[in-house]
Formats: C-alpha cells, structure tokens, sequence
C-alpha cells in the first residue's frame, strides 16, 4: 500500500510520502497531497508546506508539481534512499508558500 506523513512544527508543513509499485499510475499520492496542502493552507497559522524528493525520481517530482508545488532548489546530498545507494542523494525540494 503506501503512507502520507506529515509534520507540523510552528509556521510549516513538512510531507512525505510513498506507494507500493502496483498502486502508482492513479493519481492517489497527487490527490491526498493536494489535500494536505488545501487543509494546511486553510490554516492562518501555516505560511508554508514542503517536501523533498530524489532528483532521478521524475514521477515523485510530478506528484508534487501535480499537487500545485514548485520546485526551489536542490538541497545536496541531504536523502537516504536505501533502495538506491546507502551514500546521501540529492534531493529536489519543492514547497507552496502562502504569500
């Protein structure tokens, strides 16, 4: 199956999440995170909601572009997928601000 987390410190959002090989392709992981941006954006006190992927992980990056995030940066060396290397990845960090 899969999860969406989600940490709530002071004036931010930090999601993240992942889904079992067979369940991708649906547009599930895209939905429930656009829901989590809506609810915390509904919230006054949340000025901004991010989250980080594999910079080779596209579909992840377009979950999150689907989901109404940008991109700002790279944030090197910062991920542990253990699936793929037990060294540090690069990650993509994308975020909605409210502004």
């Amino acid at each position: 199956m899969g999860y969406l987390s989600f940490v709530h410190e002071g004036h931010r959002v930090e999601l993240a999440y992942a889904l079992a090989t067979s369940f991708r392709g649906h547009g599930y992981v895209a939905e429930a995170v656009k829901a989590v941006i809506d609810a915390a954006m509904d919230d006054s006190r949340i000025f901004r909601v991010s989250a980080v992927c594999d910079v080779e992980h596209q579909a992840s990056a377009r979950v999150l572009e689907k989901a109404g995030m940008m991109q700002e940066g790279i944030a090197r060396r910062s991920i542990v997928e253990p699936n793929l290397s037990p060294e540090p990845r690069d990650a993509a960090v994308y975020s909605v601000v409210r502004q």
